[in-house]
Parts: structure tokens; C-alpha cells; sequence
């Protein structure tokens, strides 16, 4: 049984690149995602309680 590689896969192959970005900057760029998604939930759930109340 053989595994298709996707074509995005590919592109990376034949481009010389990387399959994830792991260049150095990567890493604190996630943790700002991170942030900001904590920082929306946070916002999202005083929303939900200013509303219920």
C-alpha cells in the first residue's frame, strides 16, 4: 500500500524547501498565535457573561 504525497508536499520536494517551517523565527510567531487566540477567548467569554447577567 503506497501513500499519495499531497501535491503541496511535492512543491516543497522540488522547491528544496522544508515540509514545516522550522526556521528560528517560527516558534515565537506560534506563541504569538497563541496569545491572540487566548486573548479572543478571554474577550469572548466576558461577552458571554456581561449578556447572561
Amino acid at each position: 500500500m503506497s501513500i499519495e504525497p499531497s501535491p503541496r508536499d511535492i512543491d516543497a520536494a522540488g522547491a528544496g524547501l522544508p515540509k514545516l517551517p522550522v526556521e528560528p523565527g517560527w516558534y515565537g510567531h506560534a506563541r504569538e498565535m497563541w496569545w491572540m487566540l487566548a486573548a479572543q477567548l478571554v474577550v469572548v467569554l466576558a461577552l458571554i457573561a456581561v449578556l447572561v447577567m
